[in-house]
């Protein structure tokens, strides 16, 4: 049975910062949350075999804005008491990933968020053998107008239901495998198909491996 990561991270942000693409002075995107699914097959679709929620301390900005207690309903009370700083966080998700054994799936390019926050903290990434991949490229095939969508907000736009509320990381990334479901089952398409995609050269994130 094959397995892999589906991971989705929450980081600082402010009214606007999206749009200005973060270019205010002293805006960063430093993680706060990191969220990720064990994906197991399971016959035809896929199974949750494991989960990971961590709450991350920033370290540029450790006081969190209005706008994103809001947006991600995390509070500044939770994350100064069960936070834990950069360096500790990505052993905790190197470890879950089976010391890096697995390949992580994310929609869109979280290693960039992964390396900027290295860059931050100035630490070494543990190596992750089978690299990460912009799961976006399989949508892009099978249902293009997915594109515009979050991941939090994938699966129900496409008719799933997922428990919790966007923007919570490990909720995030349940709405990607949840969607990744609803395609292998309009497609008739099996988790392997899934995953040879992605074995294609082609289909490879350029950063889809890093080493320390």
């Amino acid at each position: 049975m094959r397995k892999f990561i589906i991971l989705d991270t929450e980081y600082t942000a402010w009214q606007g910062s999206i749009e200005r693409l973060w270019s205010k002075p002293g805006e960063h995107r430093e993680i706060i949350q990191i969220g990720a699914v064990k994906a197991a097959e399971s016959g035809n679709r896929l199974i949750e075999e494991d989960h990971l929620s961590i709450l991350v301390k920033p370290l540029i900005n450790p006081r969190l804005s209005t706008y994103i207690k809001k947006l991600t309903k995390i509070s500044q009370p939770d994350l100064d008491l069960k936070g834990i700083y950069f360096k500790e966080a990505v052993i905790k998700f190197h470890e879950f990933c089976k010391n890096g054994s697995l390949p992580v799936f994310s929609w869109g390019e979280e290693i960039k968020i992964i390396y900027e926050n290295a860059v931050i903290n100035k630490i070494d990434i543990p190596l992750f053998n089978k690299g990460f991949y912009d799961i976006i490229k399989f949508f892009s095939k099978y249902n293009p107008e997915t594109k515009k969508l979050t991941s939090g907000t994938i699966a129900s736009n496409m008719g799933g239901h997922v428990q919790g509320s966007p923007h919570n990381a490990v909720h995030d990334a349940r709405s990607i495998m949840a969607a990744i479901n609803i395609i292998l089952k309009q497609q008739k398409l099996k988790p392997s198909d899934f995953l040879s995609f992605f074995e294609k050269k082609n289909n490879k994130n350029s950063c889809s491996a890093f080493i320390s």
